[in-house]
């Protein structure tokens, strides 16, 4: 049996996608200007890309958005329900959908990196809500929040820590912040850390965390509002299927939530970067237009 158009198209793009994964592995996406004509988000598909390509997308969706792109494609920017980007490429006609990176030669810019910028994960109010509103001790003191759930026993949160600790104070993450909610993940020792770290007056939180991560002894003695704060952050964290483990680490620049399962990687960094040079730079183009 001849395999049909579509199939033939799907294999292709995975074996485009593996060379350029292979290729591109060690460059960082190119956020370069964009030309309008190529990039332009379109508001209102034709009924064929609704009927066809939507229902592909809608149960596991919770937003899908169509963007032109190069050589007369259309590009279908799709935040899932486990808030993971997307991005799928089809014709005009919706005739097949294929994934893969679409790399541009002349601008050296990876398209889905581009379409990718533009999609928003909104997580639950819920979850934000908690999530900014639970116990917490700082370090840093920039204005944009990271926020990390963490286990002091847990080897992937003490590389988070030293990590994000090392970036902040060298500049590399400039006007940032990190606040750490810790929770007991790894067994009773954890759960008896961070009571005690949340026992502790606010100015000495995160001296005691620090020493913990570095195997360094605290004191455990706990309070009734220590306690209090680490139950009801504990119950929480334990209700939401968001949460997949420690390290658990969020932010939101313009809107955005970037989350991570685990210690971050290099690309978390990087994008986080970007996000926060893109805001900077059209604060300043809004203020130079007043």
């Amino acid at each position: 049996m001849k395999n049909s158009p579509t199939i033939r198209l799907s294999l292709l793009s995975l074996a485009v996608a593996g060379f350029m994964t292979s290729a591109f592995a060690q460059e960082t996406p190119v956020l370069t200007e964009r030309k309008i004509v190529d990039y332009e988000e379109i508001t209102n598909p034709s009924p064929k890309i609704t009927q066809k390509v939507t229902p592909l997308f809608q149960k596991q969706a919770q937003s899908i958005r169509y963007f032109n792109a190069p050589d007369n494609l259309m590009a279908v920017g799709v935040v899932t329900n486990k808030f993971k980007k997307q991005v799928y490429y089809t014709n005009q006609s919706g005739d097949f959908v294929m994934s893969g990176r679409l790399y541009e030669t002349d601008s050296k810019s990876m398209h889905d990196e581009l379409v990718k910028s533009e999609l928003k994960v909104r997580l639950p109010e819920e979850f934000t809500r908690s999530i900014e509103t639970s116990p917490s001790f700082s370090f840093g003191q920039g204005e944009q929040v990271i926020y990390a759930v963490v286990d002091a026993n847990c080897g992937y949160c003490k590389r988070f820590h030293r990590t994000i600790t090392n970036k902040i104070e060298t500049g590399q993450l400039a006007n940032v912040q990190v606040k750490f909610i810790p929770v007991g993940a790894l067994g009773q020792d954890s759960t008896n850390k961070a009571k005690a770290i949340l026992s502790l007056p606010p100015e000495k939180q995160f001296d005691a965390w620090d020493a913990a991560v570095n195997r360094q002894p605290i004191s455990m003695g706990t309070t009734e509002q220590g306690i209090k704060q680490f139950d009801m952050t504990q119950g929480f964290f334990r209700s939401q299927d968001i949460f997949g483990g420690v390290p658990f680490v969020v932010t939101s620049v313009n809107g955005d939530w970037m989350l991570s399962n685990g210690d971050p990687n290099n690309q978390f960094y990087s994008k986080l970067v970007q996000a926060l040079q893109a805001k900077e730079s059209n604060s300043m183009t809004a203020s130079i237009s007043r």
